[in-house]
Parts: structure tokens; sequence; C-alpha cells
């Protein structure tokens, strides 16, 4: 039956040919946006799984660059039992580097105290050395930074020249490569330089990262922390928060009074005071328990990979809609093309009937013929897929992750099976309803 299939599409080339490349383009369409996807949890496993340790963050802050926690809470955490090394941290976007303005893709300053750091059992940065050397006492007050392989190499520098970042010239003395499209993408300075450089608030840090006695599980360690903190509060972290900007007033505000008295000709007006009452000192939030809710919040891996996820959530569903979109274009183009076919062969139908082929074997024949465009197009989508995220990936290392792995590929031509095979199951109904002098006659 399948062999009879086959010789039945190849007399057919041009439509044949037609309905394959469109599930093929929808099928590798479909593997390209889930590599999207695929990309991004495999970068984040990869990220977050070289991160052994607790890392202290305000409460519901998706990234540490957003978050802002007291800077005085070092010494309180170094204190808990179980603490071995306490590193803070401070995170900034670098806005220009050599000139040119940095947008895609983000490069970040991180400020961290760098003869904690240095302590570090597991010290992702420093382990992914590759050439010079990592920060060490001699860097404490200077501009020296330790960056990304693939901030030097796009900006045309190596170990010993300088970077100027933001305005301010740096002499580059280690680069290294984690490997991870997350982590190759920041630039480590001491703390105290780098917030003099980018006036970060001196009374707040954006992270802790703390690592503890192997002998002491994570949880209990959690456990201890909150409790030495459970008197501190913070607030939660919001995306309209402007205190994050030092904004008291609104956006521009200042920009508009200096215009307004420029076109008029005269000084600026003074700001108006502001009587409105301050409001009282908010209470500590509490949580769905009635209880105050802890001033921070204290990630492990498995919780930064929980969090990762439900930030793509929105992208998953986006990347199922547009996927489903290009199946759905294919399916009416493989139905489209089996309803043509069994239309110009209303005649041979009804021969092969009237010789004695029952329905089922009509209905078998063109659901065979489907079934092979489903298996082809699935198997020719996937390959090219596939290759397609080879070649971004190569194209744009510092950009694209795409990850296209065999679950991806398996279930792709396993969908366009299953599609070619639904696309002919109309016209295969159609044509086994048909009796044999009928379909003579119509042909």
């Amino acid at each position: 039956m399948f062999g009879f299939a086959f010789r039945n599409l190849l007399s057919r080339p041009a439509r044949s040919a037609l309905a394959l490349a469109g599930l093929t383009v929808a099928i590798a369409g479909m593997v390209g946006l889930f590599a999207v996807k695929g990309g991004l949890e495999s970068a984040a496993e990869d990220a977050f799984g070289k991160v052994t340790g607790l890392t202290a963050i305000q409460p519901g802050a998706p990234v540490p660059l957003l978050s802002r926690l007291p800077a005085d809470w070092e010494a309180k955490i170094d204190a808990v039992e179980g603490v071995e090394t306490t590193v803070t941290d401070v995170w900034n976007r670098a806005n220009v580097i050599e000139g040119k303005t940095v947008v895609s893709p983000p490069r970040f300053l991180l400020g961290t105290s760098i003869l904690e750091r240095a302590r570090l059992r597991n010290g992702v940065y420093r382990e992914a050395l590759k050439q010079g050397r990592f920060l060490d006492e001699t860097d404490l007050g200077t501009t020296n930074v330790y960056a990304a392989v693939s901030i030097l190499e796009e900006h045309e520098k190596q170990v010993g020249d300088s970077l100027t970042i933001d305005g301010v010239e740096c002499k580059v003395v280690g680069a290294y490569e984690v490997g991870s499209l997350f982590l190759d993408a920041a630039i480590l300075m001491d703390l105290p330089t780098m917030r003099q450089i980018t006036r970060f608030d001196p009374n707040t840090v954006s992270n802790y990262y703390i690592e503890g006695d192997p002998s002491v599980s994570q949880e209990v360690l959690k456990e201890r922390i909150l409790e030495v903190l459970r008197d501190e509060t913070t607030t939660d972290w919001k995306p309209t928060n402007m205190a994050l900007l030092g904004q008291s007033e609104p956006p521009f505000a200042a920009l508009f009074n200096a215009l307004d008295a420029a076109a008029r000709g005269g000084e600026p007006p003074a700001p108006a005071p502001d009587t409105r009452a301050k409001p009282a000192p908010a209470a500590a939030p509490l949580g769905d328990d009635g209880k105050p809710r802890d001033p921070v919040e204290l990630r492990t891996m498995e919780e930064w990979l929980d969090q990762f996820a439900t930030f793509t959530a929105d992208l998953d569903l986006f990347l199922q809609i547009l996927g489903a979109t290009g199946v759905l274009i294919a399916v009416f183009g493989v139905v489209n093309t089996m309803l043509m076919s069994v239309s110009e062969r209303i005649i041979e139908f009804g021969i092969l009937k009237a010789n004695g082929w029952s329905k089922g074997d009509v209905l078998r024949l063109i659901c065979s013929e489907s079934l092979i465009l489903g298996i082809v197009g699935g198997l020719l989508g996937a390959a090219i897929g596939w290759a397609a995220t080879g070649v971004l990936n190569a194209l744009f290392p510092d950009r694209l992750n795409l990850y296209a792995g065999p679950g991806l590929l398996g279930f792709a031509v396993a969908f366009s099976t299953c599609v070619g095979t639904l696309g002919g199951l109309y016209p295969a109904l159609w044509a086994m309803r048909m009796q044999p002098m009928d379909a003579i006659r119509r042909g």
C-alpha cells in the first residue's frame, strides 16, 4: 500500500512538492521558535547550575540588577553559624563602552567585595579565568577590571589594554569565559570604586552572595539567616518603584520648568513646597499566614530556575500561538493537495472499487499518501530547523543561544506525521463514500 501511495505522489510531483514544502517550512519554523525557549532554558540551567550558594535579594525582585538591600547586613549575615563567606555585590548597566552606546547584548558592571569573593570555594568568575589574573588586593581602590572575553573581543581589547566604561578609563587585568550567555556579560571591579563611578547609593547593595559550610543544608542556613534578619524591614520590589531612580518628583519636571522659563525670558520658578502630609512609616508586610513577611529572599539554584520559568511562561504561550498558526496553514495546504489529488482521480477510485477494493482500502491509500508527506515534511523541517539554529548560534554567539534538542526534534517529526495524516483524512472520507458508478460517471 505504501509503495502504491508513494508512486501516486510521484506521479504529480509539482503538487506533492508544494504540499511538502509548506509542511516543511511550518515544521522548521516551529523548531526555530521553540529553540528560542529551549536556548533560554539551557542558558539558565547552565548559569544557575554554577550558583552553588544562596543569593540574598530584595523580595519580589526578578534579578539582582533591580534589587536593593541595606548595606549594613553583611556583618550580620557573616556572623550566622554555618556561613563561611558573604560577598557584597552591586550591579549596574554599562551604558557606554569605548564611546559606543550599549543596547544589545546588555553589559553589566559588577562591583564586588574583592577579598571576600577571592575566598569563595566555588568562584564562578574566578574559575573561568582565560587570560591575565583575577582581581586581588592590589586592585582595591583602583579602576582595574576583570571582563568577559566576549566584551573584550567586541571592542578589540585584550588584557593590559585600557577599556573606557561610561567615560571612565579602566585597565583590564584579566578576562574570563564561563560559556554562559547570561554570565559572560559582566565587568567586575572593586566595589567602592564602582559606587563612585555609577553614583550608586552607598547605603544600599544589590545582593549578597552567601556560601555556607557544606555540612549545613541550605534550608537550615536559610532559616538561620532569616532568624537573624527577622527584625529588619525592607520594601517589596515593584516595577513602578521610582526610588531606584532617585526621583522625588515626576520625571523631566525640572527640564520642562527650565524650558518654560527660557521661553518666557525669565528664571525658572522655584518648586512649590510640598504641603502634602507625610505618610506614616509602613508596617512590615504580612504573609499569607498573617505573620510578618521575610525581609529578604534567599534563593537557591532550584529557586532561581523556578523564578526563570515563571517569567518565561508568557513567552512560551506566545511561541505556542505562533507555532500553531504556522502548522494550521500547513494543514490547510495538505488538505488542499489531497483534495485536489482525490478529485483528479475520481475515475481511478471508481475502477478500484469496482474491482473489489473496499472503503477501508481507499481510506488507507489516501491516508498513506498524506502520511508519507507528513513524515518526509517532518524530517526535512526538523533537519532544516536544527541546522538553522546551529548557523545562527555561530553567527551571533553573543546574542543568541538557540537549542533544538532531541526531544524537540522528535516531537516535530511526530507532530508533522499526525498533521499529515489528519490532513488527508477528510479527502479520504469523501472518496470512500462514493459509489463506483457514481465515481466513474462523475469523472
